[in-house]
């Protein structure tokens, strides 16, 4: 997986460095120039290939994302967190469904966090109200603001009126790029952060059980 990361965070930087000549060659008062023109003609057609390449690589991360998640929701269960709000199933499913994909996936990623607890023994039912993660939450933050940036980016560069609005498409765009590219950093991090918690919390679990065994009293002799 981290190696489409890198790839599909290439691809990010690279639009970002197309944008940014963009941005450059419109002028702030008409008339552009022909050559400025026929510039922003080619830079919009790499754009335009660029994009493509990105949601490819972007399906390829997606897909390599949910089934590490579900992965780590089957390991939460193995870990004794029973009673999940969302079944492994969802961290497939909830990335599917439209509105509720803006939702789900973060709470199943709440639930992977607080889940791997290994303060909390296994079976407790505690580990519904631990503590979220400020990682998890700022990742799903960066990732929705770059998003919605580059919505509305595009729209205004789609169909711009007048030249501020072309330069303020490009600005969203640049913004909401590197949002992304934030989001795919940060998104390494919880993914690390996340499988350390899971192998921690199942080492101490073995540590109690290996404890209790120990505890145990010993079974009575048999009779002479």
């Amino acid at each position: 997986m981290y190696a489409i990361l890198v790839a599909t965070a290439g691809t990010v930087v690279a639009a970002i460095a197309t944008q940014f000549e963009q941005r450059g060659l419109v002028p702030e008062r008409p008339p552009i120039g022909v050559s400025d023109f026929n510039r922003l003609l080619e830079l919009d057609d790499r754009v335009g290939t660029i994009n493509d390449t990105f949601l490819a690589l972007a399906i390829l991360t997606g897909i390599a994302f949910m089934v590490w998640m579900w992965r780590a929701a089957k390991n939460n269960e193995a870990l004794g967190r029973s009673r999940a709000r969302f079944g492994p199933g969802w961290a497939i499913g909830g990335w599917l469904i439209p509105v509720a994909n803006l939702v789900i996936p973060v709470l199943i990623m709440q639930d992977l966090w607080r889940g791997a607890d290994p303060s909390i023994p296994r079976g407790d039912s505690r580990w519904k109200i631990g503590d979220r993660s400020l990682l998890v939450g700022f990742w799903w933050g960066l990732l929705l603001f770059g998003r919605l940036m580059i919505l509305v980016g595009n729209g205004r560069v789609d169909d711009p009126t007048t030249l501020d609005d072309l330069r303020g498409g490009i600005d969203l765009q640049i913004v909401g790029q590197l949002s992304t590219l934030a989001a795919a950093v940060v998104g390494v991090l919880v993914i690390r952060a996340i499988t350390a918690r899971q192998r921690e919390c199942l080492l101490a679990q073995n540590e109690q059980w290996q404890q209790l065994s120990t505890d145990a009293p010993a079974p009575p002799s048999p009779p002479s």
